[in-house]
């Protein structure tokens, strides 16, 4: 450290940890747009709804991601150059990945988002690797929506199969708070009671 500065003369300014690229600046603004817009809540999504959709887990997604949540793993390693090597023999996506994107359902699927919600839950099944190029198809559904101690829950069951061959790939169920605070706005958790609002 330089004689006479400070420890806080040091500190990257957070304005320089701002996107740099025109794309990435781009994508902020979007991404700021959307959070000031209004937000709809997974509440508002209908019990019952089904969605379908698809995505190529390409190498560079998996090396993103892989990066992100600091898997590495040479099995997942099909980029640059492919197609990588793993016991299944090419390489394979990290696990959990895949499920991951069942935010699609929600988000871009239902323009809804999680503002002010908590992911309470989830179960994962695997039934066979993703294998990275794989384009895997979504079938995802809002199976049931619950007041539990005074608070909106939403459970949402997904699978994923091969989009090529339809093969079962992952089963997945997430839960979700769709808002933290209680419906009665108080913080103390009232009784239990059917999502209808009967008794």
């Amino acid at each position: 450290m330089n004689k006479g500065k400070t420890m806080s003369e040091h500190v990257v300014a957070h304005d320089d940890l701002q996107p740099m690229s025109k794309t990435q600046v781009e994508q902020l603004e979007v991404f700021l747009a959307k959070l000031d817009a209004d937000h709809g809540s997974m509440w508002d999504i209908q019990e019952g709804t089904e969605l379908t959709w698809e995505m190529r887990v390409s190498p560079e997604l998996v090396v993103l991601y892989a990066d992100g949540v600091e898997d590495y793993n040479p099995w997942y390693e099909a980029w640059p150059l492919g197609p990588g090597e793993s016991p299944f023999g090419t390489a394979i996506a990290p696990p959990l990945l895949v499920p991951y994107w069942q935010n699609w359902f929600h988000r871009q699927g239902m323009g809804r988002s999680e503002v002010g919600g908590v992911a309470t839950g989830w179960r994962t099944e695997f039934f066979a690797p993703v294998m990275v190029g794989t384009t895997v198809r979504y079938h995802g559904k809002l199976t049931k929506k619950y007041v539990k101690r005074g608070r909106q829950y939403t459970e949402r069951e997904f699978t994923v199969e091969d989009a090529d061959t339809g093969k079962l790939l992952v089963k997945h169920t997430a839960i979700a708070l769709s808002n933290f605070a209680p419906l009665d706005g108080s913080d103390q958790p009232a009784d239990e009671e059917p999502a209808d609002g009967s008794r």
